[in-house]
């Protein structure tokens, strides 16, 4: 290969890396959308701005996916910090509207941590 052809080294992402990737975006673009669709109805004593931040929340999730597709470490940044954001968010609204909440820490969090085990091994790779 001479100097002037950029290289293409091809960085090993894995099966289970790409399902984790597309299953980050997938879930929260239709986390978004509900919550979008829902506003009124998810938890009407709650405050309308804890709505829309956990919906911007879910649309920073989205962003953190698509750059971890592009192997950027921001990707996973915005990744860890949306995920917290939308766990807490979620259960101060459900805990607004009466609901028992302490599930959604579990099924936000663990998530999460199986999509970081998971990148783990690749982490050398992102920039």
């Amino acid at each position: 290969m001479s100097k002037n052809q950029p290289s293409t080294h091809h960085k090993p992402r894995g099966g289970l890396l790409t399902f984790a990737i597309i299953l980050i975006i997938i879930s929260n673009l239709i986390l978004a959308a509900a919550i979008h669709s829902m506003k009124g109805m998810w938890a009407p004593d709650a405050p309308l701005f804890l709505i829309w931040l956990t919906w911007l929340a879910a649309l920073v999730s989205v962003l953190g996916g698509v750059l971890m597709w592009f192997w950027k470490k921001l990707g996973v940044y915005l990744y860890i910090a949306a995920t917290i954001a939308i766990t807490v968010l979620v259960f101060v609204l459900y805990a607004a509207a009466g609901g028992a909440a302490w599930g959604l820490i579990f099924g936000g969090l663990l998530p999460m941590i199986i999509v970081l085990y998971i990148i783990k091994p690749h982490w050398r790779w992102f920039t």
